[in-house]
C-alpha cells in the first residue's frame, strides 16, 4: 500500500572561484572597453517541451516518455522569460522557466498517472574569448524546483524538492545583419549529481530592435535525494520573440 509522502529539501550549490574567475578575466576588458554601450534584450518563450526518463517518490517510481508531438495530451504549460545584457567583451544573463507535465505510465505497481511541474532559472556572466569567431565562455548558476504526484490504485504520493547547481559552458554564435545562428552547450553539478544542457537554435533580425528566435534545447538531470528521484531528460522546440533596448 503507498503512503503519502511529502518532502522538500534546498540544496545550495555555489562555485565562488568560478564566477569570479569570469568576472576578472572579463573585468579588465571591460575597463579598456569602457566606452562600449550596453545593449538588454528581453525574450520570452513558449517552449514545447517532451520529456524522457524515471521520476521517483519513496518506495515508488515510474518511467516517463512523451516526445514534443504529444504536447496536446501531455503538457499543459511551457514557457520561458530570457533577459540578456551585453557590453565590450563582458555579458550577463538570466532566464526563468516554468513547464507543466501530465501523463499515464509505467511502475513496478502498475499504472501510474504522473503530474509534475517544474520550474528552473539560471542566472550568470559570459566572457567573450574569440570575437571574430563569435566564441565565448560562461558560467552561473541554475536553480531547479520539481513538483510530482504519483496516483496509483487510488493511493497518492506527493513530493517536492528544490536545488541549485554550479554550471559552466561554451557558446558559438555567428551572426550577419539580419540572420545569427548559435549552438551551446554546459555541464553542472552540486545539488544533482549531473546535469547538462545542449542548444541549437538561430534566427532573424529586422531594424534594430526585433528579433524572432527557433531553438532546439535538451536538459539532462540527474537528482536522487532523500527519497526523491529525479533523473529525466527535457527537450524541445523553443519559440520566441526579442526586443533590445
Amino acid at each position: 500500500m503507498l503512503c503519502p509522502v511529502s518532502t522538500r529539501t534546498n540544496t545550495i550549490a555555489i562555485l565562488p572561484g568560478l564566477i569570479l574567475a569570469v568576472a576578472a578575466a572579463g573585468g579588465h576588458a571591460e575597463e579598456s572597453q569602457s566606452s562600449d554601450k550596453y545593449s538588454y534584450e528581453v525574450i520570452p518563450y513558449v517552449w514545447g517541451a517532451g520529456i524522457d526518463g524515471r521520476e521517483g517518490i519513496g518506495t515508488n517510481s515510474a518511467n516517463v516518455s512523451a516526445s514534443a508531438q504529444d504536447l496536446f495530451d501531455f503538457a499543459n504549460v511551457g514557457g520561458s522569460l530570457r533577459l540578456t545584457g551585453h557590453g565590450g567583451r563582458l555579458g550577463w544573463y538570466g532566464e526563468a522557466s516554468y513547464v507543466g507535465l501530465e501523463d499515464n505510465a509505467s511502475s513496478s505497481a502498475g499504472a501510474v498517472r504522473v503530474k509534475s511541474s517544474q520550474t528552473l532559472a539560471e542566472l550568470g556572466m559570459s566572457l567573450d574569448i574569440v570575437q571574430a569567431l563569435g566564441l565565448s565562455a560562461y558560467a552561473g548558476l541554475r536553480y531547479q524546483d520539481q513538483d510530482a504526484v504519483l496516483e496509483s490504485a487510488g493511493q497518492r504520493q506527493e513530493g517536492d524538492h528544490s536545488w541549485v547547481d554550479g554550471l559552466v559552458g561554451v557558446k558559438w554564435e555567428l551572426a550577419t545583419q539580419h540572420l545569427v545562428g548559435w549552438v551551446r552547450a554546459d555541464v553542472g553539478t552540486g545539488g544533482s549529481k549531473f546535469v547538462w544542457l545542449g542548444e541549437l537554435g538561430g534566427g532573424f533580425r529586422w531594424g534594430s530592435r526585433w528579433s524572432v528566435y527557433l531553438s532546439y534545447r535538451v536538459l539532462d538531470t540527474d537528482y536522487d535525494r532523500d527519497n526523491f528521484l529525479y533523473n529525466l531528460r527535457l527537450q524541445g522546440l523553443l519559440l520566441g520573440f526579442g526586443a533590445k533596448f
